[in-house]
């Protein structure tokens, strides 16, 4: 009887070299079947690997999902659900098979050529998976850190990008198995054709550098409202990638923008103040030049008890001797109307609010008196109404002080030559009129 081929070399010591190989002609041997080729041996042991790898797949698998899984479930942190996903314990499931396919193709040590097309095809598989398994780990540690801190969005770009070079990483190493090449000597070979591929997809590269640029500078994040004249874009930042800028406009529409303009032309980010105290406000109105002027003693006098201009009074009385006129009045008023509204920020310096009425260089239609002032509402229907509010008052409480806004005549007002008549200040000028927030 013929001595047992894998006893016999584990009896004399001999290292496993070949030994799936005296396996597989066991095998066949007990089957009635001798003096069998190595190709023969070689794909019954193949067929073997293949089998046990599919085996120990679906037993990994069903470890991972019923032990792994529960055990994620069970912990009261978030972090370990997001990394440890469905996708990634599915790819991660791949590799004990992988490994097991690779150790059973080096364990048959057999130069045939079935063996090493064997070999290269486990070496393919095992860079395909792996690669895979990084993507989707990759993909749950970003979807952790964007759940964490949701302004991390723009770092997808980042991902993007390390994404591209894995893949590229996994095209050079399956080339290289394909062709028998070391990856380095391919690399080494593919450095003359770089030139050439860098002016082919300048355009694509010029954005890749700009996405990475934007992100790493902190330039325009997800959720920024951001306006880009050249590309008549004014909304909000939805989505930032290694090659586009998504922008939701405040129409509803879609505007797509490589990274490379943002990089290159202006644009404007309107992050600071969304994240600052308040929101600038600017209105102005033209006053009529030729209803401007000066008040007597008596009319001054008639003013004393007009609501917002106490403080105005109480400067003269330390001593203020200046001449005053209407418009003087007009604007004491507005600046009292300004502080004590409740929609208004109050002056700080130290954010740079700023609350005054001020004039602006005359025109031919007339003097523009300008609310300059922050609103503590920084979204965007509340802030209108504000300015409608502060607009609305400004424009009635003229008459009060014999002011009249500029606007051309119509057919109702022309007087002549179209020039608007002088409003004389009314007798009762003392009457009380709202602070500001009562109107």
């Amino acid at each position: 009887m013929d001595k047992d081929p894998i006893s016999g070399h584990m009896i004399q010591g001999q290292e496993a070299h070949g030994v799936f190989i005296d396996f597989a002609r066991w095998i066949l041997r007990l089957c009635g079947i001798d003096n069998t080729s190595e190709i023969v041996a070689t794909l019954i042991m193949i067929m073997l690997s293949t089998a046990f790898s599919v085996l120990l797949y679906w037993v990994a698998k069903s470890i991972l999902f019923r032990v792994v899984k529960k055990i994620v479930e069970r912990t009261p942190s978030k972090w370990d659900d997001c990394v440890f996903n469905d996708t990634v314990l599915k790819r991660a499931s791949y590799l004990p098979s992988i490994f097991s396919m690779m150790a059973f193709g080096i364990a048959m040590q057999t130069d045939n050529w079935l063996n090493i097309l064997y070999m290269k095809v486990v070496y393919l598989y095992m860079t395909f998976c792996i690669g895979r398994f990084i993507s989707a780990l990759l993909d749950s540690l970003f979807d952790l850190i964007t759940t964490t801190y949701p302004k991390a969005r723009s770092l997808k770009s980042i991902k993007q990008l390390i994404t591209y070079v894995i893949v590229a990483m996994m095209i050079i190493v399956m080339v290289s198995v394909v062709i028998g090449r070391s990856p380095v000597a391919l690399l080494t070979g593919l450095g003359a054709s770089a030139a050439v591929m860098s002016l082919v997809f300048k355009e694509t590269i010029q954005s890749l550098v700009s996405g990475i640029q934007l992100s790493a500078n902190s330039m325009v994040e997800v959720g920024d409202w951001i306006v880009v004249p050249k590309a008549n874009a004014n909304g909000v930042v939805t989505e930032i990638t290694l090659n586009t800028v998504k922008i939701r406009n405040w129409d509803n529409t879609i505007t797509t923008v490589p990274p490379s303009t943002l990089m290159s032309d202006a644009f404007t980010n309107w992050k600071g103040m969304s994240e600052g105290a308040g929101r600038r406000l600017t209105r102005s109105i033209m006053i009529d030049m030729g209803t401007v002027r000066f008040l007597s003693a008596e009319e001054l006098r008639s003013y004393e008890g007009m609501s917002g201009l106490s403080q105005y009074f109480s400067r003269r009385k330390e001593g203020e001797t200046e001449a005053a006129t209407n418009l003087t009045l007009f604007r004491e008023y507005m600046v009292d109307y300004l502080l004590n509204n409740p929609a208004v920020c109050a002056p700080d310096n130290s954010t740079g609010m700023k609350v005054m009425v001020r004039y602006l260089q005359p025109t031919q239609y007339g003097l523009p008196v300008e609310m300059y002032c922050f609103t503590k509402t920084k979204e965007w229907v509340g802030h209108e109404a504000i300015i409608s509010q502060l607009v609305d008052h400004m424009v009635a409480v003229l008459g009060t002080f014999g002011l009249k806004a500029y606007q051309v005549a119509n057919s109702e007002n022309a007087k002549g030559d179209g020039a608007p008549g002088r409003i004389e200040a009314p007798k009762a000028a003392a009457a009380v009129l709202p602070k500001g927030g009562e109107s």
